[in-house]
């Protein structure tokens, strides 16, 4: 759209893309595949964890009342042996599901900047409809006076006066239509940025911007292949044979390692010594 070279348009979709709520929604779906893969990722090296743990007990006897304390700090490690290439898989699924997700965006963000653009160039197309069925309604009233002169002097008779009243009230009445129709256009536009109607400013615009030379397009492939839902397809399909991969790999025994330190005492101060 920027080949356009129309600063009003270039404003509009702008604003949407920073404002439009849908798109908002596949930002955070994006991070939230982001995130998936570091955890997917993370099982590549070894987990380790901090033990903590303080009880106390009280215990009536027959001597009397004793308190029992107990705490406990220690680390624990583990790891797991990927003999057979279970945990990468799945990583590389994860990575993929990413980079699908991110073409998802650039597809919501594409499709959004083409429906602002659409309903942009529809709004000054009513425009240009209602300027020329006001330019018509103006002929027709000019020459439904000339035929009313001419009834006048009993040129013609009252049927042709009749004639062109319907011819004048036809062309007045499809004009709110089209002005219902651009209202219609401009609250589509105001969803579009993600804003309510009477906040949307209004489109100055009242022509047409200039069409330059269309881009090349190439060869169908390859015009093809650019499309982000197509990339995202072909993404899905190599992660769903790295989910296969781990799947089979599970089916088979794993080697997990595990280790594990801790200090205990039953008082608080002596607990590393």
């Amino acid at each position: 759209w920027e080949s356009l070279a129309d600063p009003e348009l270039n404003a509009l979709i702008a604003e949407a893309l920073g404002e439009n709520l849908e798109l908002r929604e596949a930002w955070a779906r994006l991070k939230q595949a982001r995130a998936v893969a570091v955890q997917a990722g993370s099982f590549l090296y070894p987990e380790l964890s901090v033990v903590g743990d303080g009880s106390y007990r009280r215990q009536k006897t027959d001597q009397g009342t004793t308190n029992v304390e107990n705490y406990l700090f220690g680390l624990a490690g583990s790891y797991e042996l990927d003999l057979w290439g279970r945990i990468r898989s799945e990583r590389e699924a994860a990575l993929l599901e990413e980079n699908a997700t991110r073409e998802d965006f650039n597809t919501a963000a594409m499709t959004l900047a083409a429906e602002v653009a659409s309903r942009y160039v529809e709004i000054i197309s009513q425009r240009r409809q209602k300027q020329l069925l006001e330019e018509q309604l103006k002929a027709n009233q000019t020459y439904l006076e000339l035929v009313e002169l001419r009834f006048l002097k009993s040129m013609v008779s009252a049927l042709d006066v009749y004639q062109q009243k319907q011819v004048v009230e036809r062309v007045a009445a499809e004009i709110p239509l089209v002005e219902q129709q651009e209202r219609l256009l401009w609250h589509e536009l105001a969803v579009l940025q993600g804003k309510l109607p009477q906040v949307l400013s209004n489109v100055e615009a009242k022509s047409f911007p200039p069409i330059g030379k269309l881009p090349d397009l190439g060869l169908p492939a390859d015009l093809l292949a650019n499309r982000p839902d197509v990339q995202a397809a072909g993404l899905r399909l190599q992660g769903a044979d790295w989910q296969v991969a781990a799947a089979r790999a599970d089916r088979l025994p794993a080697i997990r390692l595990a280790a594990d330190g801790s200090y205990t005492s039953a008082t608080l101060s002596s607990l590393f010594d």
